[in-house]
């Protein structure tokens, strides 16, 4: 590894004009921020909502802060977690970034969803009535790249690329430009696009992710890290 560049005055993100202008670091008021790297999980503050008899969520020992998020072992068992908060909104002007780091232990037979919805118990059905997310459903190794506004969906699936393993780290993410378009990503890549989203989502969307099962068994998400941030 190469020597790091350093900036001796520090680094700063300000635009020269405001309190901070002179401050030696990134200006973190910049972008509303939700990063999270389960180091430490409070269910209490999430909204969990379950199907069949034992699905859990709890850390567990690895390389990175994991959260294992775990079904029961009916064919549709799941279990979602969304911010109770709902602190995003989409609005003309203001890009949004999201990206998540994570493992499924069946990487065919299993759905998952991760991304922006209005606050809901179902997040991969119609109940999602608004938001900017990404799906997989069981049987299929492509991404969806959602855009949802009252219900209306523009849909496109990923191209190229796009391979899940078993029990094998993979990145998904997307990104809204602050205009029309909408991208997303695997491991890096721009894999999908809706270069116009039309009508954008309405109303007060929350972070949501998690897994439900495309067969009778115990199926496993092992969630990394969330990221969703907006620019202000």
């Amino acid at each position: 590894m190469g020597a790091p560049s350093r900036f001796s005055n520090g680094l700063n993100s300000s635009s020269g004009l405001d309190a901070t202008n002179m401050m030696g670091q990134i200006d973190p008021s910049y972008y509303h921020t939700l990063f999270d790297d389960f180091e430490y999980f409070t269910a209490a503050n999430w909204t969990i909502t379950r199907v069949g008899t034992t699905p859990t969520e709890a850390l567990v020992a690895g390389d990175g802060g994991l959260l294992l998020l775990t079904t029961s072992a009916g064919a549709a068992d799941s279990t979602f977690l969304q911010d109770p908060i709902a602190s995003f909104t989409v609005a003309a002007g203001f890009p949004i970034y999201a990206k998540m780091l994570l493992r499924l232990s069946d990487a065919n037979l299993s759905s998952f969803v991760f991304g922006l919805q209005n606050v809901n118990t179902a997040p991969l059905t119609a109940s999602a009535t608004n938001g900017l997310f990404i799906t997989k459903g069981s049987g299929v190794s492509n991404l969806s790249l959602i855009s949802r506004s009252g219900g209306v969906s523009q849909t496109v699936v990923g191209s190229g690329g796009i391979s899940m393993t078993n029990a094998v780290n993979a990145e998904v993410g997307f990104a809204y430009d602050g205009k029309t378009q909408l991208d997303g990503y695997f491991n890096g890549v721009k894999v999908a696009s809706i270069p116009d989203i039309g009508t954008l989502p309405a109303g007060n969307l929350a972070l949501v992710f998690g897994l439900q099962n495309g067969a009778a068994a115990i199926k496993t998400l092992t969630a990394d890290y969330i990221l969703a941030a907006k620019s202000r």
